[in-house]
């Protein structure tokens, strides 16, 4: 068996369906811990909007080969922009349009709303890596991958507004409060550590 890093873009057959899925590799499993002939590769893929980890069967994991990096990458990110709702009055249709005009975009100087797609899609991934957490190592490649594309036009994104001392503060005992309130405190929690990093 061939040694597959996590993040690999495969394709393989689902577990008991026999489904052929497309996305990227997870590591390996035991889907039966008593059971160690029950060895399983896990893939994350997003199917109708929806975000799937499922079990594979070993042998039929197969590496894609012949589509760069970049490629894939702008791919998985078209995929996630199209769970997105219309936020900050951009429209999915505007930041999908975004991301296929980057297949065909040579360097160039960025207008100021290729600037802003940029760091609204940033700030969506990012939000993502504390609401989905199993999936925080592919949020973090996508954004890395998206301030590569133009490093200086993500420092403008920082320039924005930043919560005062007194109320990071006042969100912080609003965490201690809810501590007893699962439904919510999850979300406070969020909310205070992505404001933390502005």
């Amino acid at each position: 068996m061939d040694k597959i890093k996590i993040g690999t873009q495969v394709t393989a057959k689902v577990r008991h369906t026999n489904v052929t899925v497309s996305g990227t590799f997870q590591g390996y499993e035991l889907e039966d811990q008593e059971d160690p002939t029950s060895v399983c590769g896990k893939v994350f893929y997003v199917k109708d909007g929806m975000q799937h980890l499922d079990y594979v069967y070993v042998d039929s994991i197969k590496v894609c080969k012949g589509e760069d990096e970049d490629e894939r990458i702008r791919k998985a990110l078209i995929d996630g922009v199209r769970q997105i709702r219309c936020k900050n009055g951009i429209t999915q249709e505007q930041m999908l349009a975004y991301l296929e005009k980057q297949k065909e975009q040579k360097p160039a100087e960025w207008s100021e709303e290729d600037k802003t797609h940029l760091c609204w899609i940033i700030e969506c991934f990012d939000s993502w890596k504390y609401q989905v957490p199993e999936f925080a190592d592919q949020y973090q490649s996508a954004i890395d991958w998206l301030k590569s594309l133009r490093p200086d036009s993500y420092k403008n994104c920082n320039s924005r507004w930043k919560p005062s001392e007194e109320q990071m503060d006042w969100l912080e005992s609003a965490v201690k409060l809810s501590i007893d309130k699962p439904h919510i405190h999850g979300i406070i929690i969020s909310l205070y550590e992505q404001l933390k990093r502005l």
